[in-house]
């Protein structure tokens, strides 16, 4: 008697214990987690995946898309290409969704150096957002394809569609993918010398990316601050903030971004004249980006090359060489990192005479610098980009307060980046 009188109390306990799963708070909690702690995002997505039955589509498509930005967030682009095309097998009839996984597939490739591949991709999610009337959508991929440009330096197309970015996101006050769109501006602005208003810009997304939680790209904003704190010459600015973004991105264990970001400090040490310092960095950049095959494999090999031959160091630096002809990554670099890749293989084998490589290297860099001469357009980028800043100028110290106002207010209900979506 006692036996069954047990077994009936404990027959509500587990009753109770099997709860439904919340399909919809498990995707929203793995959202909050991926920017900020991507492992624990993990858990949600593997527990979500494990649910016993047939699953909605939507289900099986959302949650394989957060495993692609999971994969993102760690620097993985093959990973991440893997799940977000598995993510799109689910939901080729649901397009709101669709176009959410299409537009991170695109952003994937682009962090994979395919920079084609990634605007094909972007260029359908626009088309797909314009059919199903999603203005936002619209201006997301605007921003992505801008990216791609910029990394192509074809600085003329990626400011024209980061300008319609801004005209679509700014049109929706609080818009949470404005910080990102402005983030990207602030890139190309960079790019171009532009380095006060480009720290404007980053000062802004620094605020608006602490309040949404949006750790990686503050971290990355850090980043690219410090860069432009080097060119400007401001060296202690430049060497706090880089010290807080390596701090910071260590968590996430991306080799790609921890490649690009220790060249930077390499970088700043070189500027501060502690040489040892500066190889040791670059070292650790250059066996970061090796190692994930990553296409800024070719810029940062250069300049750490470069280095080498500044410190009399030839023979490493011919190691360095050897290993990033191995790569075969200058096939796919960009015009002006292939200029600059030549120049500084002139120079060490100029120094160690081999005259007859040194003379083809030179002659490659001569070539490279043709073909850049070349793909400038006729209009004036820097008179385009100067129009956007007197504008921006303008406007900033009527609606700044007003944006990040509404953007706190969003923020405490929708705590999202603009990185993947």
């Amino acid at each position: 008697m006692m036996r069954y009188l047990l077994l009936a109390l404990l027959l509500p306990l587990f009753a109770h214990s099997q709860k439904t799963y919340d399909f919809k708070e498990a995707e929203l909690k793995t959202r909050r987690l991926i920017y900020s702690a991507p492992d624990s995002a993990l858990v949600v997505i593997k527990r979500t995946l494990a649910q016993k039955g047939k699953l909605h589509d939507t289900i099986y498509g959302n949650t394989y898309n957060l495993y692609g930005m999971y994969y993102g967030m760690k620097g993985n682009p093959d990973s991440s290409i893997y799940y977000f095309k598995k993510s799109l097998t689910y939901i080729d009839e649901h397009p709101r969704n669709k176009v959410r996984s299409l537009l991170n597939l695109s952003i994937a490739y682009r962090n994979k150096g395919d920079y084609s591949t990634a605007i094909k991709l972007a260029q359908d999610v626009v088309d797909i957002n314009e059919k199903i009337d999603n203005e936002i959508g619209v201006g997301m991929a605007y921003g992505e394809i801008a990216s791609s440009y910029n990394l192509m330096n074809e600085y003329d197309k990626s400011i024209d569609y980061l300008l319609r970015a801004v005209n679509i996101l700014k049109k929706q006050k609080g818009n949470k993918q404005l910080p990102a769109v402005k983030q990207k501006l602030a890139n190309t602005y960079l790019k171009k010398e532009n380095f006060d208003f480009a720290l404007d810009l980053y000062k802004e997304c620094l605020v608006d990316f602490k309040a949404m939680g949006a750790d990686k790209n503050y971290y990355m904003t850090l980043l690219n601050m410090g860069e432009a704190y080097i060119h400007k010459h401001q060296l202690g600015s430049a060497k706090n903030v880089l010290s807080e973004a390596a701090q910071g991105l260590e968590k996430f264990g991306d080799k790609e971004v921890l490649g690009i970001t220790y060249s930077k400090v390499g970088n700043l040490e070189r500027q501060l004249k502690n040489n040892a310092k500066a190889i040791a960095n670059y070292d650790k950049a250059f066996k970061y980006l090796l190692q994930t095959k990553s296409p800024h494999l070719v810029r940062i090999g250069s300049e750490y090359i470069d280095l080498l031959n500044f410190s009399g160091n030839f023979a490493l630096a011919k190691d360095i060489i050897a290993k990033i002809d191995a790569s075969k990554k200058i096939q796919v670099a960009n015009d002006l990192d292939r200029m600059v890749y030549q120049k500084a293989v002139a120079v060490t084998y100029a120094q160690t005479n081999e005259d007859k490589k040194a003379i083809e290297a030179f002659k490659n860099a001569v070539v490279m610098m043709d073909s850049l001469a070349i793909k400038e357009k006729k209009e004036d980028v820097k008179e385009v980009q100067a129009k956007f800043q007197t504008a921006e100028q303008r406007e900033k110290n009527i609606k700044l307060a007003e944006n990040n106002e509404t953007l706190q207010n969003t923020i405490a209900t929708e705590k999202r980046s603009g990185y993947f979506i």
